[in-house]
């Protein structure tokens, strides 16, 4: 190298950027009342298919439904699934408030998710009813879609 001359090489053509996913099932879906705040001030967030979990159930509060895991081996709960900038504060702060995860509403798990048209499946975050608050005065959702509630 001569001096004088700058080390100058090519521009990335990616950024190196681990992403998570997040499986959502009801009022966090798009069109949901909850929809906006999954993309708070510097959390971007990005669609990335419909999908579904196993073994699951979803039963319905009200104005907002309740997943189950491992209630039933034929069961499946459907929603759909979103990437994010790993360890970006989308989850451990801003929805595990609003899901309420430190009142004990919710808790958080990773869950395989099944994406229904890129045919593949994700290990996804997911919100759960943490508890057994929920299953008092609730119906099951039979499809497991919450579009699909009475």
């Amino acid at each position: 190298m001569q001096p004088g001359f700058p080390i100058v090489g090519p521009k990335p053509l990616y950024s190196a950027v681990q992403l998570d996913y997040l499986f959502v099932y009801g009022t966090l879906m798009r069109g949901g009342q909850l929809h906006k705040t999954l993309s708070p001030p510097g959390s971007p967030v990005k669609f990335i298919d419909t999908a579904f979990v196993k073994n699951a159930v979803l039963y319905d509060c009200g104005d907002f439904p309740v997943l189950s895991i491992g209630a039933t081996d034929d069961k499946f709960v459907w929603g759909e699934v979103f990437s994010f900038v790993e360890g970006s504060p989308l989850l451990r702060g801003h929805l595990d408030y609003v899901e309420n995860v430190h009142g004990g509403m919710y808790r958080r798990m990773k869950t395989m998710a099944y994406l229904e048209t890129l045919d593949m499946q994700v290990a996804a975050w997911v919100y759960v009813g943490s508890g057994q608050w929920w299953k008092t005065g609730t119906q099951v959702i039979p499809t497991g879609r919450w579009q699909d509630r009475d």
